[in-house]
């Protein structure tokens, strides 16, 4: 009786009294009365209004159903991760995915069997508790990449994409990007940079390429678009140079191709495909996109080395390695510091700079700074 009489009453409020009122004493407005128009699941959400959008997660579809599931204005849908490492601390001494405090701390009744199963799907299920919190938040990311790709890509059908959700109220395992304390999540990191005014995204389709460019900006500009196909040690195996507009304002194929023959037969888990645009001399937008899924690449241990510590409010440090890392997490052993990138691929013998911002003197970065990523966890490792 409760749930039918707040229902009714819902329905008549919002789609009975509000528009009869709102267009009697303000015609001029428009009047939207729910979001989403249509409940989770309804076909109509796909063309109408605002969309929910929640097979992934909830109904275990595989991240690549983004691609296809796109509505006008995508204004929910997300994936869950564990928060930062001190997050964690402050919640519980016990690392246990079972104990009974972190069970407390996630609210979705199927969460843990969820991960469980999108890491099997796509990773492994790690023993280790922090190596299960790195890759909950690596694959939280890498989903949502696609999702927000997809649906920039749509533009103009889809005109915006709203992920669920930006930040916690307390401190839990959750779909935030951020957690708690406002420490950055690899997802946020991710966005940070699909969210720019211009990116780039590449599908490939029945042996065929297609890049797009995506512009938010009301002015277009001429650019150069640079493809390669490179292994993980570095070697490029095909490149081309391509001039390109990019258009204002717009979602646009700027290169479509078959896959050269050279590439048909190529080993998918050693070898990435690389593109760049190029605008004055410097890049605007770089993006990697794998051959195969994370657990099947052939990834090999790395050696980093590190070329400078430049002081500059903290440390401008820069590093390089001499194969593919994928997925580089960088922290400071129990402090709590932002860095300026994180959760990365870093190519081979490429340099990458990043900032940290702290106050600790620079040998006690040295001996603090921890790293994780992909390449040490993997099973097909060597």
């Amino acid at each position: 009786e409760q749930k039918e009489k707040i229902w009714n009453d819902y329905q008549k409020i919002f789609h009975e009294i509000l528009p009869s009122v709102i267009a009697e004493y303000d015609s001029g407005k428009f009047y939207w009365p729910s979001s989403p128009k249509y409940g989770r699941g309804n076909p109509l959400s796909k063309y109408e209004g605002d969309s929910h959008y929640w097979g992934v997660w909830h109904d275990n579809e595989p991240f690549e159903v983004y691609n296809i599931s796109v509505g006008r204005f995508m204004s929910e849908y997300g994936f869950q991760s564990f928060p930062d490492r001190s997050t964690i601390d402050s919640i519980t001494t016990i690392k246990d995915l079972h104990s009974e405090e972190l069970q407390t701390h996630q609210k979705n009744s199927r969460g843990f069997q969820i991960l469980n199963d999108y890491m099997n799907r796509y990773y492994f299920c790690p023993e280790n508790f922090n190596e299960y919190l790195y890759i909950s938040q690596i694959m939280q990311a890498e989903g949502i990449k696609t999702a927000i790709e997809s649906h920039r890509r749509a533009k103009p059908y889809c005109m915006g994409t709203l992920y669920w959700q930006l930040n916690d109220c307390w401190p839990v395992i959750s779909w935030s990007s951020l957690d708690y304390y406002q420490n950055w999540k690899a997802l946020h990191y991710f966005v940070k940079k699909l969210y720019q005014p211009v990116i780039l995204s590449t599908v490939i389709k029945d042996e065929k390429i297609e890049i797009y460019s995506i512009s938010d900006l009301l002015k277009g500009f001429h650019g150069k678009l640079t493809i390669s196909v490179e292994d993980f040690s570095g070697d490029i195996l095909f490149s081309k140079d391509t001039n390109v507009l990019i258009k204002a304002n717009t979602s646009r194929v700027i290169f479509s191709s078959r896959i050269p023959d050279s590439l048909i037969n190529i080993d998918k888990k050693s070898n990435i495909l690389r593109i760049r645009l190029f605008g004055k001399d410097k890049i605007i937008y770089e993006d990697l996109r794998y051959f195969d899924a994370p657990h099947k690449l052939n990834l090999k241990k790395p050696i980093i080395s590190f070329i400078s510590y430049d002081p500059k409010n903290g440390y401008d440090i820069t590093i390089s390695s001499n194969t593919l890392i994928k997925n580089l997490c960088m922290y400071l052993e129990n402090e709590n510091v932002k860095f300026s990138d994180n959760y990365f691929d870093l190519l081979p013998n490429q340099e990458k700079k990043f900032s940290i911002q702290t106050s600790l003197s620079l040998d006690k970065v040295k001996k603090k700074l921890k790293m994780i990523s992909f390449n040490w966890l993997s099973p097909n490792t060597n």
